[in-house]
């Protein structure tokens, strides 16, 4: 005979089932590693994975819910595991006109939109291009949270001010020139591929002239180099390669792979950058930024990738050349007023830009919300635990196959959780209390 009792105490122990993709290591895993952790503070049970092991997950751990952030992976999900609840966070919320979420999904099909039960946006100029766009638009099924990214800066521990540059920080954009994989630089010159060229001759012109940088700053300053790789490219070529090439001040370059950029935020003192999206978080944490695409012809390729890139390049402190560059650093320079009008405007329009309540604690309370709207089905999976160890033999093989593959896909026992991740919940949850 069954103890009641029993039944009892597992009926209390269920949770829900939550499967988080994180498509991008260094990009995706740090504000999906918030989400997750406010979610198991909601009776949720949550797995991160990488690529390598996704599907293995779904067919084992039988999600009740998916979270992934590449749309066209919708329908395929959706026929994977029909019972789960399939939710879109996007990685890059910001994207306009041909590239937007409402156009994509207009582009991919009815299919593909009608296999997703929940779709986050970061803005509400995103929700009313979607009502625009969408043939039969479903206001249920869309949740304006902002950009999740920015809880990291929101939430985060003050940054101390310094009164002395000492710390050059260096944000890369190389991938199609030093693609995560190793995959070689050919494929992205194949005809046809006007973006993908693009970005090659760009990446190409900009690291020449990051590397002339660095060079000059060893050579006539005491200032140290911190580099912080693009979460596509190959770190590893940055210790194979970069650290070698200026092997008399190997002491004074620091390689930065860690998954939260505000980590790396807080080492340095001032950011050298390509147009990347890391502009948006060092301007609010108030770190001076300087543009070196005028400073090779990288700047034409650049300027044409969209319009927020144009406004970057024409915003952003843009020295003449490399010397005035070094001048500009040694006088303990200020950022100009105009970049910070420019990237707050952007923030505004596409980021939902100041907000007092956290992105990631709003998708989790809506993921909540819709779970408990069905009842909780009672079905065989294989523990957590066991999957989770499974994980990692299955990161160890594919790690002798590419040594690079850490870079992309994520593994909890290679990328480790900043010392501040839980300051950054408590913040959420205290100024939850506030609102």
């Amino acid at each position: 005979m069954i103890n009641p009792g029993l039944i009892n105490r597992r009926s209390v122990t269920m949770k829900y089932r939550i499967l988080i993709r994180a498509f991008t290591a260094r990009r995706d895993v740090m504000y999906f590693q918030i989400i997750a952790k406010l979610l198991e503070k909601k009776n949720c049970d949550v797995i991160i994975s990488s690529l390598r092991s996704f599907d293995f997950f779904i067919k084992f751990w039988k999600p009740h819910a998916i979270i992934f952030n590449t749309q066209g992976d919708s329908l395929s999900l959706k026929k994977k595991s029909p019972s789960s609840k399939i939710i879109f966070i996007p990685g890059e919320g910001a994207e306009l006109y041909e590239n937007s979420i409402a156009s994509l999904w207009n582009k991919l099909g009815m299919n593909h939109y009608n296999s997703v039960d929940l779709t986050f946006l970061w803005s509400k100029y995103s929700l009313d291009e979607c009502k625009k766009k969408i043939k039969i638009f479903d206001e249920k099924k869309f949740c304006v949270s902002g950009n999740p990214k920015l809880d990291i800066v929101q939430f985060n521990r003050p940054i101390k001010k310094k009164n002395k540059i000492k710390t050059i920080g260096i944000s890369c954009r190389f991938s199609t020139i030093n693609h995560h994989e190793g995959i070689p630089v050919v494929r992205t010159l194949l005809p046809n591929r006007e973006i993908a060229t693009n970005f090659t001759f760009a990446s190409m012109f900009s690291f020449h002239t990051m590397m002339l940088i660095i060079e000059k700053l060893l050579k006539t300053t005491d200032l140290e180099i911190n580099i912080r790789p693009h979460p596509n490219e190959a770190a590893d070529t940055y210790f194979n390669y970069v650290i070698p090439y200026f092997k008399n001040y190997k002491k004074r370059i620091k390689i930065n792979s860690s998954i939260c950029i505000v980590d790396w935020f807080k080492e340095i003192d001032v950011m050298l950058s390509p147009t990347t999206t890391s502009i948006y978080e060092a301007t609010l944490l108030n770190i001076p930024i300087v543009s070196i695409e005028k400073l090779s012809p990288s700047v034409i390729y650049s300027a044409k990738e969209s319009d927020q890139s144009k406004e970057f390049i024409d915003s952003l402190t843009s020295p003449k050349s490399v010397e005035n560059l070094v001048n500009l650093l040694i006088k303990n320079f200020k950022i100009k007023t105009s970049s910070s009008t420019v990237i707050m405007n952007q923030l505004k329009k596409l980021h939902l830009w100041p907000r007092k309540q956290s992105a990631c604690l709003i998708i989790a309370n809506e993921i909540s919300n819709l779970l408990k709207k069905n009842k909780m089905k009672s079905s065989f999976f294989i523990p957590k635990r066991i999957l989770l160890f499974i994980d990692k033999i299955k990161f160890k093989r594919a790690m002798k196959i590419n040594p690079l593959h850490w870079n992309f896909n994520y593994s909890e026992t290679y990328y480790k959780l900043p010392k501040d991740f839980d300051y950054i919940i408590n913040s959420i949850l205290k100024n939850k209390k506030r609102i």
